[in-house]
């Protein structure tokens, strides 16, 4: 005697709802989003990364889905007090599984604008700052450009910043992937405008390999325009090993400098006048 077994699918009246409240909830994400394209702005100019930039809108997004889908279990429990004759199994695992969708739901559609909203920040298919977008290697010379905007008032101040900085590192114990042996600054003329240096002679880790160079952090001012330049420049050891050391002190000083963008204005004001009374004009 033979069984039949059937099966039903039931529930095809919800998918197209469904359908229309991911678009929804997509467009509300993308408005949210649009309204913010200045707020974008500000964040890439205090320095953080498109990978930041999508980081806080991921984490808002998934922080409304969680709040949303709690005050919405919390709204659905509480409907048989106000509807005479409605009942609600609270303990259902269908409602756990359609908190989870729409949860899921929500962070589905923050795939787009997390990748827009970064997009924003640096409009490329890099996400993160290289060296070699940014670099020119002549033998065993590195000329690196530094993209780094700041008002004329404040450049004399930054230089003093990174000066004192760097000194943390002249000592074999300090931390960090390399030992500054001397660093001096200087001035001198560029066309309509002038140039300061720091002149660094850095030594990189490991020191067994006996890797030095010379590293000249030069900004040139000209009019209201900075430009920011590091030239290194081997003087022995490994090949790689310098390469390596190239990456790791320009990335020391690309990050001083978005950190000085982070200070406060009074901290920042602090180095200026420090930096006028020890002649760095």
């Amino acid at each position: 005697m033979a069984t039949l077994t059937s099966q039903q699918v039931t529930g095809q009246e919800a998918l197209i709802p469904e359908v229309l409240l991911m678009f929804t909830i997509l467009s509300s994400i993308l408005g949210a989003v649009y309204e913010r394209t200045k707020e974008i702005g500000i964040l890439s100019a205090v320095g953080l990364s498109p990978l930041h930039v999508a980081g806080i809108f991921l984490m808002e997004f998934t922080i409304v889905a969680i709040v949303s889908s709690f005050l919405g279990y919390m709204a659905g429990i509480s409907m048989p007090t106000l509807v005479t004759g409605l009942k609600v199994n609270a303990g259902s695992m269908w409602i756990v599984f359609s908190i989870l969708a729409s949860i899921g739901i929500t962070l589905a559609a923050t795939a787009y604008p997390v990748r827009y909203a970064s997009r924003l920040v640096t409009p490329s298919f890099e996400r993160k700052w290289r060296l070699e977008a940014h670099a020119v290697r002549r033998g065993d010379t590195y000329i690196v450009k530094i993209p780094f905007v700041i008002s004329r008032a404040e450049v004399a101040g930054a230089v003093l910043y990174l000066k004192e900085y760097l000194q943390l590192f002249q000592s074999e114990q300090a931390e960090g992937p390399f030992m500054v042996e001397r660093i001096k600054y200087r001035e001198e003329k560029v066309e309509r405008g002038r140039s300061r240096v720091l002149d660094m002679r850095v030594r990189i880790k490991p020191f067994d390999w006996g890797v030095a160079t010379t590293t000249q952090l030069k900004v040139d001012t000209v009019g209201k325009t900075t430009t920011w330049t590091i030239i290194f420049k081997r003087l022995s050891g490994t090949e790689h090993v310098w390469i390596r050391g190239v990456r790791q002190i320009t990335d020391v000083i690309r990050k001083q400098l978005l950190i000085w963008r982070g200070l406060k204005p009074e901290e920042r004001q602090e180095y200026i006048n420090k930096a006028r009374k020890e002649g760095l004009q």
